[in-house]
């Protein structure tokens, strides 16, 4: 490190020593008010121990080597509503002090524990899945908390009614609240504007030399300021006093502090959330990714230490770490001259203490609460949309007036509600297809073929997709009965519902497909559920296959099954004789159409016969001819890794096998076998060779039929991959 660096690094550390210790002053004098401001001593020599415990753990364990930690804001308001509420059950500091600082212990270690259980169990993604509106009010919350805390330590009363608005303009309370407020708001400021290092610790030292250029200006004594309560009046303390006090166990009200743990839990687990949103900003920071789990793990280990000094809870601190980065000083250094300035701190405060300004004190908790709450609302505003921006105010709203449990528990139901709404109205229809434009993969003679392009709109192919529930599926049959009443011919008879993309489903969609089943008790409609099974979606089979045993159900598991079902269904109402055509034979002479010259094309042919089960070509050998299928069917398959296979599509009667490859002399792209025993005919490259010099005007319209044969796949893809698109 040069001596630039090393400049920059000594006065970075003193300025994170300095801030940490007049932010553990500020809390404790926070904390340790009203009936409990004769302990104050006491509570400061607890924080700033705590402090310093957290503040060197993190910094000698932390993956972040620029870490920084100190007590933070997050948690404190609950904490001071906790304490403030438990003194109110004491007449004396003494006899409160003891409960209080237990309580505060307790809350510390619970979130301890929180921490690392969470790091330990490698749940610390878990928490990124809470609300951020929630979160984001919650902590917004908890900053105006603070801003009407510190005002409450300016003007010191109860309530905030007209008797506080009064004493507001009394001279005492004006030369404490208007320079705290200035104070407050000028950090702010500079804080939004600037980074140095020097500015903050600059900040405070300005504003104590300020305070004394102009307290001994008017006339006025160091006495006089602290009978005004302008200065911090702490009776001195010794370590015996302190270890004495601290042996005063009988006068512990253990019901009042178990009464408390709802309040500790909570604590916790926004001091858990407000440390996982600051560890994603650290990652933007630093530039590189965090390992959540590990720093779980160190701050709950620092916290569970802290707690056995009644400790206030501490974590990360992200402007310490991002002016480390910022000046490009990458140490522990300074992490750990913060934490044994806190611990260095207890053996001389009491001979300083007593000459602070108490607007500097409060001034410090203005800002912490004024950049919270600027923090996670005005902040967000160009992040956020206007119902996230409105269930933050929703929260703040509900946390001001009934309190933070109550608030919490409103802005979960708002996000959850929100969820719904938002949710319900996207459409769980993948795509919408009919028997015209989505075929099985069975492949079907012309005739077939020809039956079903006409007919094929009576079959109605829906593809579902996400989570199922009772706020998508409301719309289901709303969404059938307008597909059905776009057909201006005869009505569709077959609905199918594909769920192979559906990852789940709530009991509510039972319901939803029970009216379906009374629509096509009234339409004649017959609905097949498809696309899952016991084993790929065993919890949506259990759930939906109830259905198969209505009367206007059925349950095919795999699509193409299903589909072929009702292909044949629509072939049989059109009198086509599906079995009849199994064992038909389509000549080779129908593929041209034309009588004359289809004549003489069976001499460029050779037979080929085929038992069920022989392979017919490989996939990856190299093609020298093409087939005409005339009798049989012939499986189309693609092998998959090593061991497995995936059928693509079946061909039947009267279809060309393996053209493309032929034409563009490229290896074969999958291998077929003989589903059934089949006859073909078979033409190699030197028969077409023949062809075409001995008959050019049969091998001219021979090509000619190849060219429309693509041309129909090529338009029918096309159309299935615009439908899809859109």
């Amino acid at each position: 490190m040069n001596r630039k660096s090393l400049i920059v690094a000594s006065s970075l550390a003193g300025r994170l020593s300095f801030s940490g210790i007049a932010v553990c002053l500020a809390y404790s004098q926070l904390i340790y008010t009203g009936p409990l401001e004769e302990m104050l001593p006491y509570g400061i020599l607890c924080t700033l121990l705590g402090a310093g415990i957290v503040t060197l753990i993190i910094a000698l364990f932390s993956s972040i080597p620029t870490a920084f930690s100190r007590p933070k804001n997050e948690p404190l308001p609950l904490i001071i509503l906790m304490v403030h509420s438990m003194a109110l059950y004491f007449s004396t500091g003494h006899g409160a002090f003891l409960t209080i600082l237990i309580s505060i212990s307790l809350t510390t270690f619970i979130t301890g524990l929180l921490f690392f259980g969470f790091g330990t169990f490698r749940l610390g993604n878990f928490a990124r899945f809470a609300p951020f509106p929630v979160i984001a009010g919650f902590l917004a919350s908890a900053g105006l908390l603070l801003l009407l805390s510190s005002i409450k330590q300016a003007v010191p009363t109860h309530h905030f009614t007209l008797e506080m608005v009064n004493h507001l303009f009394d001279l005492t309370a004006w030369l404490l609240w208007v320079p705290s407020l200035c104070f407050g708001l000028g950090l702010f400021v500079i804080f939004e504007r600037y980074s140095h290092p020097l500015f903050f610790s600059g900040s405070i030292i300005g504003g104590l030399i300020l305070f004394y250029i102009v307290l001994f200006a008017s006339g006025q004594s160091v006495a006089w300021a602290q009978q005004n309560n302008l200065l911090l009046h702490i009776t001195p303390i010794s370590w015996h006093s302190f270890v004495t006090t601290m042996t005063f166990t009988e006068s512990i009200d253990w019901y009042l502090i178990f009464d408390q743990l709802g309040t500790m839990l909570m604590i916790a687990f926004v001091s858990l959330l407000a440390l996982l949103f600051i560890n994603l900003s650290l990652e933007l920071i630093i530039k590189k990714e965090i390992d959540f789990n590990k720093e779980l793990r160190v701050t709950g280990l620092a916290n569970i230490f802290s707690a056995l000094t009644g400790g206030l809870i501490g974590y990360h601190e992200e402007l310490g770490t991002s002016l480390c980065e910022k000046f490009n000083i990458h140490t522990r250094t300074i992490g750990i001259i913060s934490g044994l300035s806190c611990i260095a701190t207890l053996f001389f405060i009491q001979d300083i203490i007593n000459y602070l300004p108490r607007f500097i004190l409060i001034g410090l908790v203005f800002l912490a609460g004024l950049s919270l709450f600027y923090k996670w609302t005005f902040r967000l505003r160009d992040r956020l949309d206007v119902w996230d921006s409105f269930i933050i105010c929703a929260v703040v709203f509900a946390v001001m007036s009934f309190g933070f449990v109550k608030g919490a528990i409103a802005g979960f139901f708002i996000s959850v509600l929100f969820f719904m709404m938002t949710y319900s109205r996207i459409n769980n229809l993948r795509f919408v297809m009919d028997g015209k434009e989505l075929t099985s993969s069975k492949g079907r003679e012309p005739e077939a073929q020809a039956i079903l392009k006409k007919n094929g709109d009576k079959i109605i192919y829906l593809k579902l997709q996400d989570y199922l529930f009772f706020g998508s599926t409301a719309v289901s049959v709303i969404q059938l009965k307008s597909l059905l009443a776009e057909q201006r011919d005869e009505p569709a008879k077959y609905v199918l519902y594909d769920f192979e993309r559906v990852c789940g489903i709530d009991s509510s969609v039972q319901v939803s497909f029970q009216k379906i089943s009374q629509f096509a008790a009234e339409e004649k409609l017959c609905v097949i559920l498809t696309g899952f099974s016991e084993n790929n979606y065993p919890e949506l089979a259990k759930k939906m296959t109830w259905l198969q045993f209505h009367d206007f159900f059925r349950y095919i598991p795999d699509a193409d099954t299903a589909l072929d079902f009702c292909e044949v269904e629509v072939l049989k109402e059109n009198h086509y004789a599906v079995e009849a055509a199994a064992t038909q034979r389509i000549k080779l002479e129908d593929f041209l159409g034309d009588k004359t010259l289809a004549s003489s094309i069976p001499k460029y042919f050779d037979d080929i016969h085929l038992n069920k089960g022989d392979m017919l070509v490989y996939q990856g050998h190299l093609s020298q001819e093409l087939y005409y299928l005339e009798a049989g069917y012939l499986t189309v398959f693609i092998n998959v890794g090593k061991t497995r296979t995936k059928k693509l599509f079946t061909i039947g009667p009267g279809n060309i096998v393996g053209e493309l490859a032929f034409y563009l002399n490229s290896s074969r792209s999958a291998s077929i076998l003989a589903e059934e025993a089949s006859s073909l005919k078979r033409l190699t490259k030197r028969d077409l060779a023949s062809m075409e010099l001995n008959d050019p005007l049969l091998a001219t319209a021979f090509n000619q039929a190849i060219i429309c044969l693509l041309s129909t796949k090529l338009v029918d893809t096309t159309k299935k991959v615009e439908i899809l698109s859109n």
